[in-house]
Formats: C-alpha cells, sequence, structure tokens
C-alpha cells in the first residue's frame, strides 16, 4: 500500500505524438526518494536513460532544448496539507545553462492546485507542433489551444486563462526570455513566483508550451489528520507552529520576526553588518551604508513611492511575500507586481552599485512578466559592467579583438542609454529589456555570465560554479555557504547545499565561525542534508530557522502514517544528493567544476577588520572531507559502497549509469 499523503498517480506527456499516460506512482520510488526534488531526479534519469537506444549516453548526449529532453514537476506527500510551509514544488530538467543537473523549486499556489488534479508529478517530453495550453484537472491532461494574447507576456497569458477557466485556474508560463531561449529563463506561476533557476524556462518553451493551467478539487488524505490540526496543543502543526511564532526570523511581525515584517529584504541588514553582502560583481563588499539605507528591508516600510502589502504562499504563517505598487509624484500607480525579494534588490541593487528602490521593483516586475532569472540576471548584468570598465579604461590600441567587439556590440545601446557601467542607474531598465528580448548586447547577457564573459575576452570576470551566477552572499565571508555553491549539484547555489550563511551567525542561531575551516565540511553536509530534505518534503527553507528536523519528520508521520525519524530524512537527501552527483559525472561536469572563482582565492575583502580570501588549500581540504562525508572518493564519485548502500535507481539503471561514466577507471 502506498503511504499517505500522495495522490498515488504520474502523468506522462509526450507533446510530440500529442498523447498522454496516467501510471502508478511507483512504491519503491516514494520510499527511496519520498517526492520534490529526490522525486523528480530519480523521475528525470529514468527518462533520460529510456532513451538509451538512440544516445551512447543519454544524460551527456542529449541536448537541454531537444525533445528528449524531460521537464519532470513534482510534489510531496505534504503539499496542499495543513502541515505550515508545505506549498513548495520541484521542477527537474537538464539545464541549458550548466549542461548539468538543472533543478529549481518554488512556491505560492500553483503545485498545491496541481496535486488536487489527483497527481503527485508531471513528466513532459517531446515538443509539440503548434503552441499548445495542458489543461490539467482530473480527468488528466486537455491539449488546448492558446489564449489570443502574445507568449511573451506571463501576465497577459495569465489574464486571459483566468478569463477563460475562472480565477481558481492556476497558471504556469515562460515569457520572452523563455521564447528566445535565454539560458537564464526561469519558468513563471501565480504571476511572480518563480521555477528560477538553471534555465527551466528555456526547456518549458523549447517544447512549445504555451502555458501550464491546472485547476483540481481532491482531497490529499492523511494518515492521522486530528494531529494536524493547528488548534490541537497535543499535535505535530500546533507544536510546528508554535515554534515559528517563537523564531527569530519567523515570528509575527508584531514581535518583529525579520522575514514576517520586512519580507526577505530583511535580511540584507544582516548581511552588510557581517561584510558579506555582494557588491560591484563580487571585486569587494563596500556597500556605503547611506546609500544601503535607501534599498534594504526597512526601506520597504515607508518608502514614498512603493507601496507594499504583505502576502504568503498557501498555508504559511511567515508571510515573507511582498505584493508591490510603484507610485508617481502625482500619486498615480505606474506599476504593481509581487517583490522584489532580497537577492532581486541585492543582485539588482547592490551588486550594480545602484541605490533606487523604485528602479528596481519596476525592473522586477520586467523580471516576473516576462520571465527571467533575476540572480542570474544581476550577475550577467555586474560581469557585462565589470568587463566595459575594463575596457573603458585601455586606450583604444591596447583592445583586444573580444574588447572591440563588445565596444561593437554594445555601441547602439551607450547611443541611446549611457555606458554599461557600475552605478549608471539608467541602464537598470533598458538592460532588462534588451535582455529578456534577446536584442543588441541583450542577447549575450541572455547567455548568462560565462558565456558574455568568454565572448568579451574577459572569462575571470563570471562569478559562478559549474555556469550558473552567484547569489548575494559574498563567500570569503562565509565559508560554509561558499562550500555550497562549489558543491551543490545545480551550480552555484545558496540555497540546495544548505542555507547557512544567516544561520551560522546572522540570525544569531549558532555560533560557528564564518572563516574556520575545522570542522566547516561536516556542517556544510549537515546544511546541505537539511535543505534537500526540505526539498524533498515541499517545506520553506526559511521554516528550518525555527523548526527542526525532527519536528518536520513527526509531521510527515502524521501525513503518511510512516515512522520517519530525522536520520531517515537525512538518508534520503544522501541518496538524492548522490544521485544528483551521478548526473552531473554522466555530463562530464567533475571535481575541476567544484570550485570557486579565482577571484575569491586570490582577492581578499575586509571582514570585520581583517583581510580574507578562501585559501586554497583549506578548501581544497574541506572539499575533500565534503566528499569523504558523503561516501564519495577523493575524485567526488560516489563508491561502490556508497551506491550499494543506499540502493541507488535499479540493478539495470545502475549498470547504465556504470557503462556512462566508466565506473572501472574511477571507482574502487
Amino acid at each position: 500500500m502506498l503511504q499517505k499523503g500522495y495522490m498515488g498517480h504520474i502523468l506522462d506527456v509526450d507533446l510530440s505524438s500529442g498523447t498522454c499516460e496516467k501510471r502508478p506512482l511507483d512504491e519503491r520510488m516514494v520510499m527511496l526518494y519520498l517526492g520534490g526534488r529526490g522525486l523528480g531526479t530519480a523521475l528525470l534519469i529514468e527518462k533520460l536513460l529510456a532513451c538509451s537506444d538512440r544516445y551512447e549516453n543519454p544524460v551527456r548526449d542529449i541536448d537541454p532544448l531537444s525533445p528528449d529532453n524531460a521537464l519532470v514537476i513534482s510534489t510531496s506527500p505534504m503539499t496542499g496539507t495543513s502541515v505550515p510551509t508545505c506549498a513548495r514544488y520541484h521542477a527537474e530538467f537538464k539545464s541549458p545553462l550548466t549542461g548539468g543537473i538543472g533543478s529549481a523549486d518554488s512556491g505560492g499556489k500553483w503545485g498545491v492546485e496541481f496535486k488536487r488534479t489527483g497527481h503527485d508529478a508531471l513528466v513532459i517530453t517531446g515538443r509539440s507542433e503548434n503552441p499548445v495550453v495542458l489543461f490539467i484537472d482530473e480527468n488528466g491532461v486537455q491539449f488546448i489551444a492558446p489564449p489570443d494574447v502574445s507568449d511573451d507576456d506571463v501576465d497577459a497569458i495569465t489574464d486571459a486563462l483566468e478569463a477563460r477557466h475562472g480565477r481558481k485556474v492556476k497558471v504556469m508560463a515562460v515569457g520572452a526570455a523563455g521564447r528566445r531561449l535565454s539560458r537564464i529563463a526561469a519558468i513563471i506561476n501565480d504571476r511572480g513566483r518563480a521555477l528560477g533557476r538553471g534555465g527551466g524556462g528555456a526547456v518549458f518553451a523549447s517544447k512549445n508550451i504555451f502555458a501550464i493551467a491546472v485547476m483540481g478539487s481532491m482531497k490529499v488524505e492523511t494518515a492521522n489528520p486530528d494531529m494536524l490540526k493547528p488548534k490541537n496543543i497535543s499535535g505535530s502543526v500546533f507544536k510546528g507552529l508554535a515554534k515559528l511564532r517563537m523564531g527569530k526570523l519567523t515570528k509575527p511581525p508584531e514581535q518583529f520576526g525579520i522575514l514576517s515584517s520586512m519580507g526577505t529584504n530583511g535580511l540584507m541588514g544582516m548581511l552588510a553588518q557581517y561584510d558579506e553582502l555582494v557588491h560591484r560583481n563580487f571585486q569587494d563588499n563596500c556597500n556605503n551604508p547611506d546609500e544601503l539605507a535607501k534599498i534594504r528591508g526597512e526601506a520597504f516600510l515607508n518608502h514614498p513611492s512603493v507601496k507594499v502589502k504583505r502576502r504568503a504562499c498557501f498555508n504559511c504563517p511567515i508571510g515573507c511575500t511582498r505584493s508591490t505598487q510603484v507610485i508617481d509624484e502625482q500619486g498615480n500607480v505606474i506599476g504593481t507586481g509581487e517583490g522584489p525579494e532580497f537577492e532581486t534588490v541585492s543582485m539588482l541593487g547592490a551588486n550594480l552599485d545602484i541605490y533606487d528602490l523604485d528602479l528596481i521593483t519596476r525592473a522586477n516586475y520586467l523580471c516576473n512578466r516576462y520571465g527571467i532569472d533575476t540572480i542570474s540576471l544581476g550577475g550577467t548584468i555586474a560581469a557585462l559592467m565589470e568587463i566595459y570598465g575594463i575596457v573603458k579604461s585601455k586606450g583604444a590600441a591596447a583592445h583586444t579583438p573580444e574588447e572591440k567587439l563588445l565596444l561593437e556590440d554594445a555601441k547602439n545601446f551607450v547611443e541611446m542609454h549611457g555606458e554599461p557601467v557600475f552605478g549608471n542607474a539608467g541602464c537598470l531598465i533598458p538592460l532588462v529589456e534588451k535582455a529578456v528580448f534577446a536584442e543588441g548586447i541583450g542577447e549575450y547577457v541572455a547567455m548568462g555570465a560565462k558565456r558574455l564573459a568568454e565572448r568579451y575576452g574577459h572569462p575571470e570576470a563570471a562569478m559562478v560554479v559549474k555556469g550558473m551566477e552567484l547569489p548575494a552572499y559574498d563567500p570569503r565571508a562565509t565559508w560554509t555557504q561558499a562550500l555550497s555553491y562549489m558543491l551543490t549539484p545545480r551550480g552555484g547555489c545558496h540555497l540546495q547545499g544548505g542555507y547557512s550563511a544567516p544561520i551560522a551567525f546572522c540570525a544569531g542561531y549558532g555560533e560557528f565561525p564564518g572563516t574556520k575551516s575545522e570542522g566547516a565540511a561536516l556542517v556544510a553536509r549537515n546544511a546541505s542534508y537539511h535543505n534537500c530534505a526540505y526539498d524533498i518534503m515541499g517545506m520553506c527553507a526559511f521554516a528550518g530557522f525555527s523548526v527542526t528536523l525532527d519536528e518536520f519528520a513527526n509531521m510527515l508521520n502524521d501525513v503518511t502514517g510512516m515512522d520517519y525519524k530525522a536520520s531517515d530524512l537525512e538518508r534520503i537527501a544522501r541518496r538524492t544528493l548522490t544521485l544528483e552527483k551521478l548526473f552531473n559525472l554522466l555530463c562530464g561536469i567533475g571535481i575541476d567544476d567544484d570550485w570557486l572563482p579565482e577571484r575569491f582565492i586570490n582577492e581578499p575583502i575586509m571582514v570585520e577588520g581583517r583581510e580574507l580570501v578562501c585559501d586554497e588549500a583549506e578548501f581544497k581540504m574541506m572539499r575533500s572531507e565534503y566528499y569523504e562525508a558523503l561516501g564519495w572518493d577523493d575524485k567526488g564519485v560516489p563508491t561502490s559502497k556508497t551506491l550499494t548502500e543506499l540502493e541507488i535507481l535499479s540493478a539495470e539503471q545502475l549498470e547504465d549509469l556504470r557503462m556512462g561514466i566508466e565506473f572501472s577507471k574511477w571507482m574502487e
């Protein structure tokens, strides 16, 4: 019998043939991977390995934008229940940005509505001959014609489908960036929530999907519904809510919980205080405090032109989301939308030396409307600004051919909007517009920082790991977070490898020093286990600031009827991390890719009055210790013992993996 909390079905959609199969959810796969990120990764590899008759190594050889790539959307057993912050769901795909595992997470209400259609996961392959809307309800999938609106505009698509099906329908779509196959395009749900990282928007658009609309009414059955009632003082949900009400970051606004009072941008002040906040493409951390005050969390509270309302994802007591309006001097509303979040304000603001909250908010609206990842976009624009500054500082006679190409590519933009350099706020909106529509210099911004920097002869300006742009935390100030950047399979990411920067010292929950190497690998491993477990359970990482993994396990047990402990969740997380690592190894992504940009090794910043870098020898030692802690060899390849112990996939699939990455060469 399948555990409670599951709907029991997977939808397999083949767009090339226009067919759909509703198949049972495999009980063994559920026991091994539970849901969300774990289940999605297993389903992705299962689907790619099914192409072995046409590819020598399908995981490596399938182009991310080909019909054979799969887009997998997966929920978790707690999705749609009374467990707090349980709205999150996952998308898995081969990434057009990194060439490795693509993985993205989103909240809002779309995932809950999808699950209520009676399905736990959606697996999409192929390419539709004509643009198509996938309408999913309890009866399965209907392939229907798109509404008569532009496929560039997510808001227009959402409005049209709500007009057609009613306001209850939840819509997922991509905009202009995805349609132009930008490698940093996002998938947008619920108008402003994003499956942002890794270029999933390009994968979505490559399949000629206009939108995915979901509308369900089925109830998620749970094993112990009484224990899940929020007012039952002996129940697991009540206890979880109590912890959230007491947490430093998660307590209610009247108690000045940082996230509930100021949204995610409330983190900015803490990061700046600990010399951790990004500035000028990570060249330094010297944000001017007076300028920073214009965009940090407190600025939202009484801003003259940006009006804010608190919002929340499904069943979330934290309420870190912000619905905003931008108002002109006459009091007219000139823009509305969701956000901006902390990462957006930091990457399009402090990172670019721009401190105009009105401007950043309007840029964020464009990113949501046209579907582009604000972290990657901010990192790529920063690389462009740094390189342009280098080129302009030289005499024309000293320009390399690549630098001359930059001046030629940027010529029309400069004539209209000025030079794309740090601090030029007038460039921000035009650069966003050019990037989402891949016009002029924006065509190369849409490629991501790595490809842009290589085009213009300065690869050192790309602050990326595995080709993915880093978020807003300077790794020289927080070494456990630096390890997350290095070792997360999807690339430079602050979440999937463990969101340790706020927990380690900023939030006051722990005293582990930011730049201590001894024991850091184990701290990073544990953080990666925990955040992976959150992704598998469909929980918000912010809830992990207050609720322990054992407490999450208790809520999961009341949903499923099982007897999970924190150690069981950590084991499933380790299995998922190992499977993601195998995916990357199959794609040729190995130990040399588990490393930071050289800037962090060679160029110091000032942290609490000391010059600091990410010491090369210590980071190599910590990388080896992390590998060992997960049961991987000194090159980061999971050992035979580990693969056997974790029961990775089936025996037949494991043999395919062995052939694909030459285990006889790499393994014991």
